[in-house]
């Protein structure tokens, strides 16, 4: 397990999960109320000191693979002269 370093604070993020893996006796949660659960998550990518994170599980059910984000044309840039400059 990874301990977080609470000199660099993370920032707030959404999830989308599926209603159903945090719902309690069948009631799905409503806007505003608050959510305990479980989750494992893999990295995305890591951009210097910030680590992005993929969810892959939620109290024990597995996630299907969130579609491919469209690249930005500054992403595809940066990423073509990476690729440039490692020959």
């Amino acid at each position: 397990m990874v301990t977080p370093n609470p000199s660099t604070p993370s920032t707030a993020a959404t999830l989308a999960v599926p209603a159903a893996a945090l719902a309690i006796d069948g009631t799905p949660p409503a806007v505003g109320d608050e959510v305990e659960y479980t989750g494992k998550a893999r990295v995305a990518r890591v951009d210097g000191e910030t680590v992005h994170l993929e969810t892959t599980e939620v109290n024990g059910a597995a996630l299907a693979a969130a579609p491919a984000e469209d690249m930005g044309d500054d992403e595809l840039m940066r990423l073509a002269q990476e690729a440039d400059a490692a020959g």
